[in-house]
């Protein structure tokens, strides 16, 4: 094997690697025929080629979201994620990981789901359509409890940069019945109504009972009353027929 097509093979097995890794942020047409532009002396065009694709790395961001997401158990979340400046990722790598479990994986232009958690199975995808223009965020489906925590999303051609979101996940909130949610305990409508109808009821009939109370005191009273007044005629009518006998014998 002479020299000359030692190094074309090199190139070419450097071509292929670039193309599969970096082709996002560069034009792929400056990688056609390599073996041509070695021997035609053009070896300066693809050392700028390759330090093109560096520089792009290195001015690439992942951006995450500042702000925490919400969801509701059983619904649907987007969880953002982007580069900045917007550069084409159909031929990168982009993982999602929760934790350490990943959640998402898309290598060679399509999903890898060898490689997810069984939790997140059937549940994710990403934006075919807007990676060309560096959307990378992750769509998660029917959200459970479990999912709540911090998310990366990974591209690992960029220097091993990163976009980080937090979710966040509450329980699902029915009409008529408003369930625990966060943690905290929030009593259901109906219980509160038929608490405010007993104690309704409970203070109807105290007022009754005092009402009774009151009556029959007072009736009492009254009796006494007059028990006292008739005694007191019952006295007086003694003493006046005790008057008249006296005076009838000295008549």
């Amino acid at each position: 094997m002479t020299l000359k097509h030692s190094i074309s093979r090199f190139f070419y097995h450097l071509k292929s690697r670039l193309l599969t890794t970096h082709s996002g942020l560069v034009k792929t047409s400056s990688f056609i025929q390599f073996p041509d532009l070695i021997m035609n002396g053009k070896v300066g065009l693809i050392v700028l080629t390759v330090l093109t694709i560096i520089h792009g790395a290195e001015n690439t961001e992942v951006i995450g979201s500042l702000e925490p997401i919400e969801a509701v158990i059983g619904d649907d979340v987007i969880l953002p994620c982007h580069l900045e400046p917007p550069s084409d990722v159909t031929n990168l790598v982009v993982e999602w990981k929760l934790n350490k479990s990943f959640v998402h994986v898309y290598r060679h232009r399509e999903d890898s789901p060898d490689l997810q958690d069984k939790r997140f199975e059937n549940r994710t995808s990403l934006f075919r359509e807007e990676m060309t223009k560096g959307n990378i965020s992750l769509k998660l489906s029917s959200v459970q409890r479990s999912d709540e925590g911090r998310y990366t999303c990974f591209v690992p051609q960029l220097r091993g940069k990163r976009g980080v979101v937090d979710l966040t996940v509450a329980l699902k909130v029915t009409e008529g019945n408003k369930m625990q949610e966060r943690g905290e305990s929030k009593e259901p409508d109906g219980e509160k109504m038929y608490a405010g109808k007993i104690a309704g009821i409970v203070v109807t009939v105290v007022v009754l009972l005092v009402g009774v109370v009151v009556w029959a005191v007072k009736r009492r009273q009254s009796t006494q009353q007059a028990a006292r007044s008739g005694v007191a005629v019952d006295l007086h009518e003694m003493d006046k027929l005790t008057s008249q006998t006296t005076e009838t014998p000295a008549a």
